[in-house]
């Protein structure tokens, strides 16, 4: 037995008929239908004589006994042939609508695969930037003009450059996405990258740090860039602290070690403590005074003596007095 499917929605009869890419809700939904069905079984009927109708427009129970809604229009009964054929009147915008999502999902996912996955598989961000630059080395060149040289400045810049302008894309390309920066004074540069317009007007200052660029704090590619640059942090800025306990291994080397800081107690693995730069005449001074129940919180006096040593970091520099932690 044959079997036909009728639809008062000349929207959804576009979308089962035509082959095109529309969005995910759709394109699902049609996938599933013509696995079930063909288009030629689907046919258009008009509102007025659509039985499924009825109930959604309202219907008393004596008016449903005696109404079409339990055998569908009487002209069923006759041959295909017969069959009125309802003028069928395609609204195009509303169809444009699911395939333009279709193409915006498309893109977002094409930027978001570049900047995921090299962010997924490498854990530097300094290897991110060194790949990128090797691919567009090697992208414009024959494999008989290669070129085996290291990466320039230029180059790496370059390379860094793409990456954020390639996230920024990803996170800040359409309204929705950029109602975070409303209320900011947002510009693109000539290289299409985003930067915030600040009131920094001191022209010896560079523009990145006139124009700082515009990055998501979420994105993976971005937490890695953050994170190496607490790695690669000044020592001039290293957080001074007090080892308080020594935490060894099951092979009873020390792996881990507990510090006191200005900013409290820390766990800190011992691969990323670094031993204060100190002459051994300041080291016995420290290890004496250490010897009594008081903690030193004070260096030691720096006499301008020439006859007495005054205290020198490994590099010759001369060590000035500052003002200790109450630690």
């Amino acid at each position: 037995m044959k079997t036909y499917f009728w639809t008062d929605s000349s929207t959804v009869l576009t979308w089962i008929t035509r082959r095109e890419q529309w969005s995910v809700f759709v394109a699902n939904r049609i996938s599933e239908t013509r696995k079930l069905t063909t288009s030629e079984d689907w046919l258009h009927i008009s509102t007025d004589q659509n039985p499924a109708d009825i109930l959604s427009r309202g219907c008393g129970p004596k008016q449903l006994q005696k109404c079409k809604w339990w055998q569908g229009p009487a002209w069923l009964q006759n041959p295909k042939e017969q069959w009125p054929k309802s003028a069928v009147n395609i609204d195009e915008k509303e169809v444009e609508i699911e395939k333009r999502k279709s193409v915006i999902s498309a893109n977002n996912t094409e930027l978001e695969s570049i900047s995921l996955q090299l962010a997924r598989r490498f854990s530097r961000f300094s290897k991110m930037v060194r790949v990128m630059t090797w691919v567009l080395r090697f992208q414009p060149k024959s494999k008989d003009f290669r070129q085996y040289t290291e990466l320039t400045n230029e180059e790496l810049l370059r390379a860094l450059k793409i990456i954020f302008r390639v996230v920024q894309k990803e996170c800040y390309s359409n309204e929705e996405t950029r109602k975070n920066l409303r209320g900011l004074q947002v510009f693109e540069d000539e290289e299409g990258i985003l930067r915030l317009k600040s009131r920094l007007i001191n022209e010896e200052e560079s523009k990145y740090f006139i124009s700082p660029i515009i990055l998501p704090s979420k994105h993976l590619a971005i937490r890695r860039f953050i994170a190496q640059e607490h790695m690669i942090k000044k020592r001039l800025h290293w957080l001074l602290g007090r080892v308080l306990e020594l935490f060894p291994g099951k092979d009873g080397i020390i792996r881990l070690v507990k510090l006191r800081t200005e900013k409290g107690n820390v766990l800190r693995p011992i691969q990323r403590l670094y031993p204060l730069e100190l002459k051994p005449n300041y080291e016995q001074v420290v290890s004496e005074n250490r010897k009594g129940p008081e903690v030193v919180t004070e260096y030691p006096e720096l006499n301008t003596d020439s006859n007495k040593t005054v205290p020198v970091t490994s590099s010759g520099q001369e060590i000035k007095p500052v003002k200790r932690l109450d630690l």
